[in-house]
């Protein structure tokens, strides 16, 4: 699966240069309840954002999500652009395995390396701006698995936390 962030002015094009190489699936949505943007072009305020998924053959979705995520707003301090990792973390765990690898190409302040971390996912992150990738780099390194126990017993209670998850696919209906 490849979920690919948009503006969406763009959708239309995006949907077109990548057609030829994955096949879209659906957009997904996320909504920032509190925030908005300003699509200028339009003088248009949004509530949401899009993230379209693409797949190459079909992508496995291990795990029941929604497509429509709604977010509060984030904490002070964080980048305008940046998601809730919460939900983030949704869509993440829905397509990928412990082990996987996750590639964020345009990271900004690090959400989706700090989630990978947090679920065991292996990520490659790039961004171009020294100071927000040093940002990114710390907020990563200070990630844990967020459970309030001792840091042996985090890595078991995550495992067993997965596998109910696991175990939950074959209940859902």
């Amino acid at each position: 699966a490849c979920l690919v962030w948009i503006a969406k002015p763009q959708i239309a094009k995006v949907i077109e240069v990548m057609s030829p190489h994955l096949g879209f699936v659906m957009p997904l949505t996320y909504v920032k309840v509190g925030g908005t943007s300003m699509i200028f072009s339009r003088k248009v305020f949004s509530w949401n954002s899009i993230c379209l998924w693409f797949e190459k053959g079909h992508s496995q979705v291990r795990s029941p999500m929604p497509d429509t995520i709604i977010s509060s707003a984030l904490p002070a301090g964080m980048n305008k652009w940046n998601k809730n990792p919460e939900s983030i973390l949704r869509w993440m765990a829905a397509f990928t395995e412990v082990g996987d690898v996750v590639f964020d190409p345009f990271t900004g302040s690090g959400t989706v390396p700090a989630v990978a971390k947090m679920i065991k996912r292996r990520w490659v992150a790039f961004e171009i701006d020294p100071d927000t990738a040093r940002q990114a780099a710390q907020r990563t390194e200070q990630t844990q698995i967020p459970l309030f126990v001792h840091e042996e017993e985090q890595t078991s209670m995550m495992d067993d936390l997965l596998a109910q998850q696991e175990a939950d696919k074959g209940v859902m209906t």
